[in-house]
């Protein structure tokens, strides 16, 4: 006696989110390449800010997660930064190392401040970080 729902269409690309928001949303076009899109969704807060959250995933297992909102001042920071510059962007991250582990970078572009949470080498996670673009629906 129980009825049949419709099968949700998902999001399938970053392009995908980029339609659901106003915000500029940005997605690397490099990430390891056993790392495939995974999922991802765009909201808006109960204070009107819109935020946008990209995952890629390693087999279901390791993710590389994007947490997305527009470039506004941090107002408290407890991680000490490294700065890595290329041309005229610059990323920050927390450890420049490749030890094992989960470390965070972020950058700003289009108005938008880029959060990624990885267990990647930091090298691999500055490739992530440096090849993001903006991405149109």
């Amino acid at each position: 006696g129980a009825e049949t729902a419709p099968a949700s269409r998902g999001v399938r690309t970053p392009h995908d989110v980029a339609g659901e928001t106003s915000l500029a949303v940005l997605s690397p076009t490099r990430v390891p390449s056993d790392f495939t899109f995974q999922t991802g969704g765009a909201r808006v807060h109960d204070d009107g800010e819109p935020s946008v959250s990209l995952i890629f995933s390693k087999e279901r297992h390791e993710f590389i997660t994007l947490y997305e909102t527009p470039d506004t001042p941090l107002l408290s920071d407890p991680y000490e930064w490294e700065h890595v510059r290329r041309g005229d962007r610059t990323v920050s991250i927390t450890d420049v190392t490749d030890a094992t582990g989960t470390r965070i970078a972020h950058t700003s572009l289009d108005g938008t401040r880029v959060v990624i949470y990885a267990a990647l080498p930091a090298r691999e996670l500055l490739d992530v970080a440096f090849s993001l673009e903006r991405v149109e629906p």
